[in-house]
């Protein structure tokens, strides 16, 4: 899996994320940013009514996949 890198830029973008041995959730704003780390199952979503915009660029190169399907 290869690393992304999210910035929202409009309304909030939720992200539930694995780390240290348990399930955590982090909400960013209109202006903040955020990187998905190689290796770390995450999920994002858009929870309020609202609209959200986030620009993501995915880092990876040939050969590697994009994502990884959680089972």
């Amino acid at each position: 899996m290869v690393p992304l890198h999210a910035y929202v830029m409009e309304g909030t973008s939720t992200i539930e994320f694995e780390a240290d041995g348990g399930m955590h959730t982090r909400t960013f704003s209109k202006g903040e940013a955020w990187v998905g780390a190689a290796e770390v199952w995450h999920n994002a979503s858009n929870r309020p009514d609202q609209p959200a915009v986030v620009f993501v660029v995915f880092m990876g190169a040939e050969g590697l996949e994009n994502t990884i399907i959680r089972r």
